[in-house]
């Protein structure tokens, strides 16, 4: 109560904060008794109540509105109390997404993992031994796999991983090392698709306890049903967007892996070669923070310029009204190099949106050919314009596939259904009734 600075960082405080403000309040008000008083309430929430059976580390994947967001705010509905979030550093959430979570009452680690590994190494063993919880569940970032080997020496025998993204590497590498050592270590090896568990299987990983597990979408929100069109034609004049534009939404940050490039030269093949007037693509999504990324949104806008699109291509940047940009498309696509399961492409189909794909990773999982989606070879920006085309000209190839994109969704990729699931992977017996 008298340092509640220091209480906040190592305490799961969560949806009890507002206690220890209060008790903050009275100690500036003089009434030591109360004060007092109020802090062994404290106390007594933090030593019970408040104590999580399940750490749940995600790196910092929750810094972004989007699909891990969503995730974290059903797991707290599924799971309530016993669940408490660890991110790299809390102070680096967007503000809008950290209101959420505590509008939510979920359980957040509010302290910050240094970077570095021995920083790293020091802050997980204290976030570790402050909470000492009976599962502990670790995501792709290098900090959750410093946390699988603390979880074996401090006894910890209830881990597990997910993967959300290809690895990427070669057997017998350094990278390859380190899993076959620390990944026996882990109970069940959750993949986000099939691809990444069958890139597991061929590199001899994780052999026995696989399981293929998507995070899944809120498919309450991503449903359009519910976008009215006076909505929708407040965000076409925003964006100054006519009724009879045929929109190509692209949800995707600016970095390398998402290949850009490839559809803006698909568009301007489209728009010189074929004269399609009414396209206009939409790329959404913020600039991945590093050189490399900070260089190519450059290039990209450059070559925009210099192709004379500027009116038919924009860069929205990162925003909040993902639904609402899929509600005035016609469809929807990925031109990534590599992905795991692209979430994007699901909250799309669940719109009701035709897809678009490369054949990458776990796009073809989401981008079914001949049944929802079209699919083109990495890079071929050829293919891609051909496949524009053909979804340009054919309206009833568009319905048909949309309908079936709505359905693959609901089928499986339920964010509410893959939750429950994830709570029958982990032991009833730690768990809250």
């Amino acid at each position: 109560s008298c340092a509640p600075e220091r209480f906040d960082r190592f305490i799961p405080v969560g949806r009890f904060h507002g206690v220890i403000r209060l008790s903050v309040k009275v100690e500036v008000g003089g009434n030591v008794v109360k004060n007092c008083f109020l802090g062994i309430i404290d106390l007594i929430y933090a030593v019970t109540a408040m104590k999580p059976r399940i750490l749940f580390i995600t790196g910092h994947q929750s810094r972004k509105l989007g699909g891990l967001e969503e995730y974290l705010l059903r797991l707290n509905v599924e799971f309530g109390r016993d669940l408490m979030v660890v991110e790299n550093d809390y102070a680096a959430i967007p503000a809008e997404v950290r209101e959420r979570f505590e509008a939510a009452g979920l359980n957040i680690h509010r302290g910050r993992i240094r970077p570095g590994p021995l920083g790293a190494l020091i802050d997980i063993y204290k976030i570790l031994a402050a909470y000492r919880p009976a599962v502990v569940h670790v995501n792709f970032s290098p900090v959750s796999y410093l946390s699988i080997g603390l979880c074996r020496l401090m006894g910890i025998k209830h881990v597990y991983w997910t993967r959300h993204s290809m690895l990427n590497i070669k057997k017998h590498s350094a990278s390859w090392w380190y899993h076959r050592i620390c990944l026996p270590w882990v109970r069940k090896k959750i993949c986000v698709s099939e691809s990444i568990e069958r890139e597991l299987a061929a590199l001899g990983l994780g052999d026995g306890q696989r399981i293929t597990l998507p995070l899944g979408i809120n498919l309450e929100r991503f449903d359009a049903g519910r976008v009215s069109e006076e909505d929708r034609n407040r965000l076409r004049a925003s964006l100054g967007l006519g009724k009879d534009d045929f929109v190509i939404s692209v949800i995707a940050q600016i970095r390398p892996v998402k290949r850009l490039d490839v559809l803006v030269e698909a568009v301007n093949m489209l728009v010189n070669e074929n004269h399609l007037e009414r396209i206009k693509l939409l790329i959404v999504g913020g600039t991945f923070p590093d050189r490399e990324s900070r260089e190519l949104e450059k290039t990209l806008r450059q070559r925009v310029a210099d192709c004379r699109l500027s009116d038919r291509i924009q860069f929205l940047g990162a925003r909040n009204d993902i639904d609402l940009i899929y509600s005035i498309s016609a469809l929807s696509g990925l031109t990534s190099v590599s992905e795991g399961l692209p979430l994007s492409l699901a909250e799309a189909a669940a719109m009701g949106l035709p897809l678009f794909g490369s054949r990458a990773g776990g796009i073809p999982e989401i981008v079914q050919p001949d049944y929802n989606g079209i699919l083109f070879e990495v890079g071929d920006h050829r293919a891609l314009a051909e496949t524009l085309r053909r979804f340009i000209e054919g309206e009833a190839i568009r319905r048909r596939y949309g309908e079936n994109s709505r359905r693959l969704a609901r089928d499986k990729y339920s964010l509410a259904n893959n939750v429950r699931a994830l709570r029958e992977i982990y032991p009833a017996s730690v768990l809250s009734s």
